[in-house]
């Protein structure tokens, strides 16, 4: 594999002094927006990193970045840059326009109600991937290579479904606040340099953890449940005590077994015994190695953690 330096391009083809307008080399186009990575803000990548799915699936898993892939619509809603006139018909520019992007997705509804929580402002930097599987990443003042950054991220209601129309939809608005970092400061990986195929990319499925009977005290075992948060009924099957992550205290009981007593219930064995009065966190990831999602044949898995005392 071949870390990020060497395979990205040079950040902009000319010189600090010189508009080097020549032909040669350095013409890469960038397609039509297809995919889009939501990175924790401030979030750098070493420009030796080794880039490819497995270390875009670790930052997923520790919660570092928010796949939306398979856009099904693009608009391009940037500001036009504002122009005053002098009296002698002297045009001076006023201010740069930013770029704002609206990508528009054609999911369900448990993915629409996850999007929703992406609105917000000023925290969160963002990758664009194009139709073609060409990235688009911000490089900052030591060589890092960084997202751009974002202002105003607005997960739009849902369009519902027009009879004889289009089919139901949710958009999400991107405006982008850095023009210099936009126009200047970032570079193309293109799909053969990176060599990765977006479509192996998923975010993690959310899960919804539930306690079945009371947690005992003096006991080393407890009972959850686990079904997937798209319809509340669907079992996660086959999970294993890797997947399990169980905390008192902020302290981790590690979960040593896990018995999948019928499809989606499992009774998971602790290290330590449980103490009444005392609360007790469940969820899915491996606090030991700082994820905040399981990882189970290849499929992603998110939780929130549940909380309760025992007695």
């Amino acid at each position: 594999m071949s870390t990020l330096i060497s395979i990205a391009g040079k950040n902009g083809c000319g010189g600090e002094n010189v508009v080097a307008t020549g032909k040669k080399g350095c013409q890469i186009a960038f397609g039509t927006p297809k995919h889009a990575l939501r990175l924790k803000k401030g979030t750098k990548i070493s420009p030796t990193t080794e880039f490819n799915t497995e270390y875009i699936l670790e930052l997923i898993q520790k919660g570092i970045v928010t796949p939306l892939m398979g856009a099904t619509a693009f608009e391009r809603l940037s500001g036009e840059d504002g122009l005053s006139t002098t009296t002698d018909t002297t045009e001076r520019l006023n201010v740069l326009g930013l770029p704002k992007y609206k990508l528009t997705f054609q999911e369900g509804h448990e993915w629409y109600r996850q999007i929703s929580e992406l609105t917000g402002f000023n925290n969160s930097d963002w990758l664009i991937i194009d139709d073609s599987g060409n990235l688009r990443i911000a490089i900052d003042s030591k060589d890092n290579f960084v997202g751009f950054k974002a202002g105003q991220v607005i997960a739009d209601q849902v369009m519902e479904k027009v009879q004889g129309g289009d089919g139901e939809s949710k958009s999400v608005n991107i405006q982008f606040t850095n023009r210099k970092q936009w126009d200047l400061e970032y570079t193309i990986v293109t799909q053969d340099q990176h060599g990765i195929d977006w479509e192996d990319i998923s975010g993690a499925n959310p899960v919804n953890l539930t306690y079945v009977g009371v947690l005992a005290d003096a006991a080393s075992t407890m009972v959850v449940s686990a079904l997937l948060a798209s319809d509340n009924s669907t079992p996660v099957e086959g999970l294993t005590a890797n997947e399990f992550l169980v905390v008192s205290d902020e302290v981790p009981n590690e979960v040593t077994g896990a018995v999948e007593n019928s499809p989606g219930l499992y009774t998971l064995t602790l290290t330590s015994a449980m103490v009444a009065a005392k609360k007790y966190e469940a969820k899915l990831g491996d606090f030991t190695l700082g994820l905040n999602v399981a990882s189970f044949e290849g499929v992603l898995y998110s939780s929130e953690k549940i909380v309760e005392a025992a007695v």
